[in-house]
């Protein structure tokens, strides 16, 4: 047993003791459950101390950060060593994720969209919205235009027939 986890284990310890251990760790550990487990305490007592004690929060901070440049450190060893033997098809697929995970704001990209492209977007919906109501709208009228066309054209050739008969009786003169 390490003496550190010695020492942590030890009753009389102090909250301030085992946060210190627990920053200590981390940077290597580069979990707070595997953290947390090097040093003998739950997780849970870790996220309270995050929670609750800004100061701690903000060295847990430091500490996180410790860690991503270690992860930094890793990834460009690894670009280097590809650069040099050449070979591309290494793959830091889990780097990176470990990575984006880690630093976000560093290493996930410029996903976000501005305000104003959000609202440009918005306002073309809608425009294309307003279109395709407009054409439905539009259809509809033609449709109804067509059927009444047709509904006259019904009613002119029924007054027709009984006013000069059908042509089909025979009767081609109207007598």
């Amino acid at each position: 047993m390490s003496r550190l986890l010695f020492l942590i284990m030890q009753d009389n310890i102090t909250i301030q003791e085992r946060q210190e251990a627990f920053l200590k760790v981390y940077p290597t550990a580069g979990t707070i459950s595997a953290a947390a487990n090097a040093i003998g305490i739950k997780r849970d007592r870790v996220n309270k101390w995050i929670k609750r004690d800004p100061e701690f929060a903000k060295r847990f901070e430091e500490a996180r950060k410790g860690f991503v440049e270690a992860l930094e450190d890793i990834a460009l060893g690894l670009v280097k060593e590809m650069a040099e033997k050449r070979d591309y098809k290494a793959n830091p697929t889990l780097l990176i994720f470990l990575l984006n995970g880690n630093a976000p704001e560093k290493y996930k990209g410029a996903t976000e969209t501005s305000g104003e492209a959000r609202d440009l977007l918005a306002e073309f919906r809608k425009v294309s919205s307003d279109i395709k109501s407009e054409s439905k709208k539009a259809e509809a009228v033609k449709n109804t235009s067509a059927q009444k066309t047709v509904l006259e054209y019904e009613e002119e050739k029924k007054a027709l027939s009984e006013k000069f008969g059908s042509l089909k009786n025979g009767n081609s003169d109207g007598n």
